[in-house]
C-alpha cells in the first residue's frame, strides 16, 4: 500500500535522532522533538507555545494547551497531559536557557537564536534533516509531521485507545475520521495479509 505525506518515525529512529542532535541548541531541539513525539501537536502549534504554558514559575504544569486561534482550522483548543519524558526534556531546556523566572512566561518556548521570537517551521525541518543525516536515517518522507504520525501510531495501538477511531480523532484534534485515517500507516503488511488470508 502506498502512502503520501510524512511517514511516522519509529521508536528506534526517534532515539537515534535525539542522540544525533548537537550544537548550542541541542537541548532546545531535543525538547521540541520530544514534545512533538508525546503530544502529536503540529509544528505550528508547537511553535506557538509560550514558556508559561508548560512552566508555572516553580514547576512543570500537568498539561499543555494550544489555544483555538493557534490550532489548524481554529475551531477549538486542544489540551493534552504533559508526559513525564517531555516535561523533563522541556525542564532541562528552560533551565539551561535561564527561562525559569516570571519575566519569561510570555516568551516562546522554542525560541530562535535571538531568543525573542519562536523559531520558524523551516528551521525545525532543517534541524531534523541534519540530525537524520548524522544518524544515517533516511530523510525520505521525513518531516516534523513524522513525530505526529508516530504519536498517532503509538496511541492507536495502546490499551487505552484500542483502535477506537473516535478516541483517535479526539487525540489528534480532528473534526472528521477521514483526516484521522490518513495518519494510520498500517505497517508490517497487515492490510495485505488480511486480503491474502480472506
Amino acid at each position: 500500500m502506498q502512502y503520501t505525506g510524512c511517514r511516522p518515525t519509529t521508536p528506534e529512529e526517534f532515539d537515534a535522532l535525539i542522540g544525533a542532535l548537537n550544537g548550542q541548541f541541542r537541548t532546545r531541539n531535543a525538547a521540541l522533538f520530544t514534545l512533538a513525539r508525546y503530544t502529536g501537536y503540529r509544528i505550528s502549534e508547537l511553535l506557538s507555545i509560550k514558556v508559561g504554558q508548560v512552566w508555572d514559575g516553580q514547576s512543570m504544569r500537568a498539561s499543555v494547551t494550544v489555544s483555538r486561534e493557534k490550532m489548524k482550522g481554529k475551531r477549538f483548543s486542544r489540551t493534552l497531559p504533559l508526559h513525564r519524558i517531555a516535561a523533563q526534556s522541556i525542564y532541562f531546556w528552560i533551565k539551561e536557557a535561564g527561562k525559569t523566572g516570571p519575566e519569561w512566561q510570555e516568551f516562546p518556548l522554542f525560541s530562535s537564536r535571538k531568543g525573542t521570537r519562536a523559531m520558524t517551521p523551516i528551521t525545525a525541518w532543517r534541524i531534523l534533516q541534519d540530525a537524520a543525516s548524522r544518524a544515517l536515517i533516511s530523510t525520505e518522507r521525513l518531516g516534523m509531521h513524522s513525530f505526529r504520525k508516530q504519536f498517532a501510531m503509538t496511541m492507536w495501538e495502546s490499551e487505552y485507545v484500542q483502535k477506537d477511531m473516535a478516541k483517535m480523532s479526539r487525540l489528534l484534534g480532528h473534526a472528521h475520521f477521514s483526516s484521522t485515517i490518513r495518519y494510520l500507516e498500517f505497517g508490517n503488511g497487515i492490510l495485505e495479509s488480511a486480503v491474502l488470508a480472506a
